[in-house]
């Protein structure tokens, strides 16, 4: 196996997608911290845990779009507290319980929300 190889195998999934435009972040609330995946061409992979989910916009910029989701009073909330630049990035927002919100059911709300966006 050569070494360029061996090294995309150690990568994380994003690292190893870093050369793949963000096209959405995904931010999963769960009261006190939140998850935050990236969609990149078709493919949804998880870029980390947040404590904070305020701390989750240092880095505003490298995504296109910005979808939100969560349990139903956690979901507005977060959002009206966005700065303005980020809040006018939010497509859509889902409702679901971060403990049991499988990739699948997560993949679902995010192609649903992107396809009604870009059929707007």
């Amino acid at each position: 196996m050569n070494a360029s190889k061996a090294e995309r195998m150690d990568q994380s999934p994003v690292a190893a997608t870093k050369d793949t435009a963000v096209l959405a972040r995904v931010l999963v609330l769960d009261s006190d911290c939140a998850q935050v995946w990236e969609l990149r061409s078709d493919e949804i992979l998880r870029a980390g845990a947040v404590i904070e989910p305020e701390r989750a916009w240092l880095s505003s910029s490298g995504f296109g779009v910005l979808i939100v989701g969560g349990r139903p009073h956690e979901v507005p909330e977060f959002i009206r507290s966005l700065p303005h630049e980020l809040r006018t990035r939010v497509v859509g927002s889902f409702t679901a319980d971060p403990a049991t919100l499988s990739l699948t059911e997560l993949r679902g709300n995010v192609t649903f929300i992107l396809h009604h966006q870009n059929s707007a």
